[in-house]
């Protein structure tokens, strides 16, 4: 499912994100079913077709998401920044799981960049 910003944060693999989790929802319905504890957060996507653009109120389903996104909105960071990636294939039956991958040194100076100009209010 999507969020209120109708987009689906999957349609980003491989692209360098910053997300900055506004909140957890504890229960939701949705298409599927009963979610628990949805995060909603901001997030600048910083690289491929739509880099620079913020997508405001995204709405995130995937577990191990949820728990990489949680711990930021427990702890001191205001965001998290990585690629959105899959975990490896352990050829059991279940989709590999959606993932923050650790983001590289020119990662870090990209992203550092846009916050300095086009995204300096993202973190406010």
């Amino acid at each position: 499912p999507s969020g209120i910003s109708g987009e689906k944060i999957t349609q980003f693999e491989g692209e360098l994100l910053m997300v900055q989790p506004t909140e957890v929802i504890p229960e939701m319905k949705t298409s599927r079913g009963v979610a628990k504890n949805v995060i909603r957060a901001n997030t600048a996507v910083l690289s491929g077709p739509r880099a620079g653009e913020v997508i405001l109120d995204m709405l995130v389903f995937q577990q191990a998401l949820k728990r990489e996104l949680t711990k930021v909105l427990e702890g001191r960071s205001p965001a998290l920044l990585g690629r959105l990636g899959k975990s490896r294939d352990k050829n059991d039956g279940n989709d590999p799981a959606w993932i923050f991958v650790q983001y590289t040194d020119a990662d870090y100076a990209s992203a550092k960049g846009w916050l300095a100009g086009p995204g300096a209010a993202f973190l406010r």
